[in-house]
């Protein structure tokens, strides 16, 4: 027959429409389709329907679609499916989309793929949305894919979801997340992963977090790290924790630091560990402590330092203690000071111990005093060793007391003088004596100038012939001295 006319086709009824033939199916264009209603629509079948011409498939509209069975919907070809008009689109029902073969879900385009209804979406099967191309998840919208059921999700591979924009991600349920697998996640993007909420973050299992790439893991905000569970956290591999940003990991709580293990501590970057605050640096373990590198070590603030718990010090390699600077070592309490270990205090530098004040000199342990060498004692500016106390300087072996240098032994009160022990007292050279002062001189002990050398009664004799003239008369010490050590000598 002649293609009819519009008018004539609108007299059709379903049965008349369903008699025509192939041809008669080619000839009609989409102003026939259009000018159909719901009820003649509902005549054609799955035999006619591949031979309407793609263009024509433009007439439909969304009641005409909606009126359809499932069965002649089937039956779209590939080319048919790209012609229907997006406002069209939403008339086909859950179980049209289901009927769909994969492949014609997999051609419906991008311009068309935004106006699916989270009702069809939703309908959509595991080998639909496997069929989806990158180009179609592309353009998936954040409430379209929160609509795909976790079922379903499972269809998507590596390739689709790396295709899934930013915006998508927010639509992502937790549900969902909670059912992908392990090499999804490690498709994820650093411009995905950044627009996760906390709430979807806290959704990703620790084995699959652990395998987030570490490029993505360095993308996320304050927010997201600060909300990260313990389990997420104990698993980040050291890559992972090496990428979190300086401005980032201060996010993290006290409680999440604490579950990191060595490796991962030691995988903390020097700017990182540098912008850590004091409560998290506080918050170390011993182990954890014990943990740091020298580099982190000597990245630390003065305020971070003041901050390290006394046996998490203690905790802290020689090799690594040293790299303090020594403007930062000289902001250590007196507890920390006092609390060192032997070793640590054996290992001290030249530079932390001339930075080092009274208050903190008067901290050390004598067991501490005790190992250090003449380098290290000499290193002691004068105002450190006014805090110096008689029990420390009793305690300074005859090698220490001889290393003691000239400008430190001025710097001595009287009290410390009379605080060297008598055995020590011989130890000292002439150079050391002729430095005394006469307050220094007159401080000396009966024992402790008992124990003079005569190279040391020579020099303190010059000395007060030097600075006293008359004055010889009035040092009772030195009198004794002269008396018991010199009988001949007159004054």
């Amino acid at each position: 027959m002649a293609t009819p006319t519009l008018t004539e086709i609108r007299s059709f009824t379903s049965s008349q429409i369903q008699a025509l033939n192939s041809t008669d199916i080619r000839g009609l264009t989409s102003a026939h389709i259009a000018a159909l209603s719901t009820e003649q629509v509902l005549g054609f079948s799955s035999l006619q329907i591949p031979f309407l011409q793609a263009p024509a498939v433009r007439g439909f509209n969304s009641a005409q679609l909606q009126a359809m069975e499932s069965t002649p919907l089937s039956v779209f070809t590939t080319a048919q499916i790209q012609q229907i008009q997006v406002n069209s689109i939403k008339g086909f029902e859950s179980e049209d989309i289901q009927a769909l073969a994969p492949t014609l879900v997999a051609a419906f385009n991008s311009t068309q793929v935004p106006y699916l209804t989270t009702t069809q979406v939703a309908a959509l099967t595991s080998a639909q949305v496997d069929a989806l191309t990158t180009t179609q998840v592309r353009a998936l919208t954040s409430v379209q894919l929160a609509s795909i059921t976790t079922e379903s999700i499972l269809g998507l591979d590596t390739a689709q979801f790396s295709q899934l924009s930013a915006a998508a991600m927010g639509g992502l349920t937790t549900a969902q997340i909670d059912v992908l697998s392990s090499s999804i996640f490690a498709s994820i993007s650093s411009g995905q992963i950044v627009q996760l909420k906390v709430s979807q973050l806290q959704a990703v299992e620790p084995e699959n977090f652990a395998v987030l790439n570490p490029a993505a893991v360095a993308r996320l905000t304050v927010t997201q790290i600060a909300g990260l569970t313990t389990g997420q956290v104990d698993v980040l591999t050291t890559a992972q924790v090496a990428s979190i940003s300086e401005t980032v990991i201060k996010s993290l709580s006290t409680a999440n630091l604490a579950v990191l293990d060595d490796t991962q501590i030691a995988a903390i970057g020097s700017r990182q560990i540098a912008s850590l605050s004091s409560t998290q640096i506080q918050s170390l373990s011993t182990a954890q402590a014990d943990a740091l590198t020298s580099t982190q070590v000597k990245s630390l603030t003065s305020l971070q330092v003041q901050s390290i718990e006394v046996e998490d010090l203690q905790a802290i390699g020689v090799s690594e203690l040293v790299q303090i600077p020594a403007t930062v070592f000289s902001r250590l309490s007196t507890a920390q000071i006092q609390g060192l270990t032997t070793s640590q205090a054996d290992g001290l530098t030249v530079a932390q111990l001339q930075a080092i004040t009274s208050t903190q000199l008067r901290a050390i342990e004598t067991r501490d005093l005790a190992v250090f060498d003449t380098a290290q004692i000499q290193a002691f500016s004068a105002t450190a060793l006014a805090g110096l106390t008689t029990t420390q300087i009793a305690a300074l072996s005859t090698e220490q007391i001889a290393s003691i240098a000239v400008k430190q032994l001025a710097a001595f009160s009287t009290t410390q003088i009379a605080a060297i022990e008598s055995q020590d007292i011989s130890a000292l050279t002439s150079t050391q004596v002729r430095s005394l002062n006469s307050n220094q001189l007159v401080a000396l002990s009966t024992s402790q100038i008992s124990a003079f050398t005569s190279e040391e009664i020579a020099a303190s004799i010059l000395r007060c012939s030097q600075r006293w003239k008359p004055a010889i008369s009035r040092c009772c010490q030195v009198s004794k001295l002269l008396r018991f050590r010199l009988p001949k000598l007159k004054h």
